[in-house]
């Protein structure tokens, strides 16, 4: 009885840092995606996608996107739980630490360094409307951590703004970016 005690709690403390690993692979794929076409930032040279620091929670617009999906009535439910149950802040700098640390490609010069929407409003240059902010809201796991809803959005200013849900499967032990649901655009 105790054994099975001591293995329950060891799981339970577990749990985090298989969610903090997971969250950094996706960020990864993720910003390999997105940042595949961008150039590196040297010399003063204009960053155009920037990344905010932040890690927003979800709300309910991912609902839309679930339903779409027609999952099993249980994971469905499980998503719900997740979503309404996860209201703590986050931070992506520590998952951007770990992706930098070690990198060979051009990623960690492209991406340069996380900013507050405070910082990117006054970095960016108002008279080029091609710069823009990249939110990545925490990843929901879901059918046994082998598939992830990521909502990411890309902010130019008010009035300007598009994003969707990426569609993630875990294959071979690495993230892969399966489809891009519930697109919009302002």
């Amino acid at each position: 009885m105790r054994f099975l005690i001591t293995a329950a709690f060891c799981l339970l403390l577990a749990l985090p840092v298989i969610s903090q690993e997971s969250d950094t692979e996706i960020l990864k794929t993720v910003l390999e995606h997105y940042y595949k076409s961008e150039k590196p930032v040297y010399k003063n040279r204009s960053q155009l996608t920037y990344f905010y620091c932040e890690k927003p929670s979800n709300n309910e617009e991912i609902f839309e996107t679930v339903r779409k999906l027609k999952l099993p009535t249980k994971e469905a439910q499980a998503i719900r739980k997740i979503v309404t149950n996860d209201l703590t802040a986050g931070n992506w700098q520590l998952a951007l630490d770990k992706i930098f640390e070690g990198n060979k490609t051009q990623l960690p010069i492209k991406v340069n360094s996380c900013l507050t929407l405070e910082q990117y409003n006054e970095t960016r240059n108002p008279r080029v409307n091609n710069q823009k902010l990249m939110i990545v809201t925490r990843p929901i796991l879901y059918l046994n951590n082998t598939r992830a809803l990521v909502k990411i959005v890309f902010y130019r200013n008010v009035e300007h703004n598009h994003g969707s849900v990426v569609h993630l499967e875990k294959v071979d032990n690495q993230w892969v970016i399966k489809e891009f649901l519930s697109e919009w655009a302002t």
